[in-house]
């Protein structure tokens, strides 16, 4: 199957949904391509640092082609669509596409379908309500005519609609006037071929080793982009009160474009302790490394792809709900403590922690359990399947109602 995979950025250097997606598609034998921006880097793209001038370019990584087009529109960075998409998409001639988002280039892929009926048409969806429609401009304007208008015309040609979160369903239901039995869960996803084969060779214990952590050391693992929505500095002011216990807390990651403040406001917290590192930003392999090396994961807010990561990587997660950001697919087996948003202070982090970190078997049950979610829910191998249309539905839409 030819596969045309459509994004506003693609940075080769992360491992975000379309990397996951053309890396599975690629396994199971698919011809690839992406029709993405000049953007490059991930940070360039949050900053909205979009240079005008930049042309187009075509890059070959390995089978992955990267179509990459200036835009022909730029509107407020809210909506922008690709120069030449229509005559991109007619000469790529996918069997499917896959849209991230709802992108005004739906209506070329509308167009495209209505000649070759048998392409398939899918969308996935990352808005919800603690990243998006935050003022009445965004909410009434954005998202409930101008992109609500270009799903419209989109939903009669679309086979499937995948919300990334059950929070990003109440997005589309509530917002979009999508019914819930025209949405399937898909999750982020993670490179667990790349994580699997750093765990089979152990090297995060190698890792612990080079560090000089000792094996009878909890190590936690924390970080992503710095802001000050993630809360972070809890985290720090938590693992600080818990120095009678024999813990590590690891921090990766980088400073959101202006948030440096933040990022150094979080380096004076630690305040020079020796049980708290800050690693940077890393790439794929020693994300993993970090996280093959770690007991448990703890993020204070905002859920990010480090979550699923976590989750697939065996960590059982403490994570705090902010609103609208329900882990329920990712906790079959109780390997979540999430905390509801009055609880996401020092306090009850400390608290959390500790029980969890005193009773050794319940978070051994929790490791087991997330290793279990990984293989019956987050494996992207299934996933990639589920989303050419190979495997039926994994969450029914009654379930993602109830979610």
């Amino acid at each position: 199957m030819k596969i045309l995979i459509m994004c506003d950025i693609f940075d080769e250097n992360i491992a975000s949904q379309e990397n996951i997606l053309a890396k599975y598609f690629l396994k199971h034998g698919h011809e690839v391509s992406i029709l993405t921006s000049t953007f490059e880097s991930v940070f360039d793209f949050i900053a909205n640092k979009y240079d005008s001038k930049r042309e187009g370019k075509i890059q070959k990584l390995g089978s992955l082609k990267v179509i990459r087009r200036p835009y022909r529109l730029n509107l407020l960075h809210k909506l922008r669509s690709f120069r030449g998409a229509r005559n991109i998409i007619y000469d790529e001639s996918p069997d499917m596409v896959f849209m991230l988002d709802i992108m005004p280039d739906m209506i070329e892929v509308v167009r495209y379908k209505k000649d070759n009926p048998n392409c398939r048409f899918v969308m996935d969806y990352h808005a919800d309500y603690s990243n998006s429609g935050r003022n009445l401009l965004s909410i009434k304007v954005l998202h409930g005519i101008i992109r609500k208008s270009i799903l419209g015309i989109g939903m009669p040609s679309l086979d499937a609609i995948y919300p990334v979160t059950p929070a990003s369903a109440d997005f589309l239901h509530e917002v979009y006037s999508v019914p819930r039995d025209r949405m399937e869960l898909l999750p982020l996803g993670a490179d667990m071929d790349l994580g699997l084969a750093i765990a089979s060779r152990n090297e995060g214990r190698d890792l612990r080793r080079q560090l000089g952590i000792s094996e009878d050391t909890v190590v936690i693992f924390s970080g992503g982009k710095f802001a000050r929505l993630k809360r972070t500095e809890i985290l720090i002011e938590a693992v600080r009160r818990l120095k009678h216990l024999p813990i590590e807390l690891i921090i990766v990651g980088a400073a959101n474009i202006g948030e440096e403040a933040y990022a150094g406001e979080l380096k004076q917290a630690a305040s020079g302790d020796p049980h708290i590192h800050f690693v940077g930003w890393l790439n794929n392999s020693d994300l993993f490394r970090y996280m093959d090396m770690a007991d448990l994961a703890v993020f204070p807010a905002s859920q990010s792809i480090l979550w699923v990561q976590a989750v697939s990587m065996g960590l059982p997660l403490i994570v705090g709900n902010m609103g609208a950001q329900d882990t329920y697919y990712m906790n079959p087996y109780g390997n979540i403590i999430e905390l509801p948003a009055e609880d996401i202070h020092v306090d009850k982090i400390t608290a959390t922690l500790e029980s969890v970190l005193r009773d050794p078997a319940r978070l051994g049950r929790m490791q087991e359990g997330a290793r279990r979610t990984f293989t019956e829910v987050l494996d992207w191998d299934m996933l990639a399947r589920r989303a050419t249309g190979e495997l039926e539905p994994a969450f029914a839409p009654t379930k993602l109602a109830a979610g």
